[in-house]
């Protein structure tokens, strides 16, 4: 509890004490600095996460350990078994869009560390596993590059499941599934920019970061060439087709 000492000198009566909150326990101030410390915290925590999620998902190695395989003994996933059964789950159930929590998680992290914080996360969140559904179904749509190294398609299960009732009704009105795709990808797009829960001056701000951050991540693919002989597989099929498309306009 806070001490507090009174002395009178004829003049007045002038009170001396230890700094203290209304509670009496901590000095002014204090709570405040421990609730900016706790939230800068969780925003280190969650892109720390995030960053785990991109990186096992861009390291995904065929043959890897699995939830439902032990593997061929050599682990290719940059985050050891842990990170290629991350890998795995993600890839298999919604493809390609697996990668949206990622950069969600990033997008939350600006947000906490730069005391802004997170606007009704909890409906956010939901946005962010709507925007799942949506682009893997939207995905799902799009030829995979010939040693994509799963049996699922982009869009993983998840997509190739929501697809088929939905192509089904397509039929009945005359829509055709390229064009329901391009509608639940559009969706999914917007519940993903959502879901991140940034301001247009962020948007702003971000997009020259955005662009650097491609640039580093194109020089940052070549170099683990050089250095370690790696680039996940399905990376070079991506890239492979793209430039055979390119030969075939030229």
């Amino acid at each position: 509890m806070a001490q507090t000492m009174r002395f009178s000198n004829g003049r007045g009566t002038r009170l001396f004490g230890n700094a203290a909150t209304a509670s009496g326990v901590l000095p002014i101030g204090a709570a405040d600095f421990f609730r900016r410390r706790l939230a800068e915290a969780v925003g280190v925590g969650l892109f720390a996460l995030g960053a785990g999620l991109l990186v096992s998902i861009l390291t995904y190695t065929p043959g890897d350990p699995s939830f439902n395989s032990a593997g061929n003994g050599v682990v290719g996933n940059f985050l050891g078994n842990g990170g290629a059964k991350i890998a795995d789950l993600a890839l298999q159930t919604f493809g390609l869009a697996s990668m949206l929590p990622a950069f969600v998680l990033a997008a939350w992290s600006w947000r906490m560390v730069s005391k802004r914080g997170v606007s009704v996360w909890p409906l956010r969140l939901v946005l962010l596993i709507f925007a799942l559904m949506f682009l893997a179904i939207g995905l799902n749509a799009l030829p995979a590059p010939e040693n994509w190294p799963l049996m699922s398609r982009l869009g993983g299960v998840a997509g190739n499941l929501a697809s088929t009732p939905l192509s089904t009704i397509g039929q009945i009105f005359g829509i055709s599934p390229d064009i329901i795709a391009a509608i639940m990808a559009t969706i999914g797009a917007g519940l993903f920019i959502t879901a991140l829960g940034l301001s247009w001056a962020e948007w702003r701000a971000s997009g020259h970061t955005l662009a650097l951050g491609l640039s580093a991540l194109g020089h940052g693919a070549k170099r683990s060439r050089d250095v370690f002989g790696f680039v996940p597989a399905w990376v070079d099929d991506l890239k492979n087709e793209s430039q055979q498309d390119s030969d075939d306009l030229d």
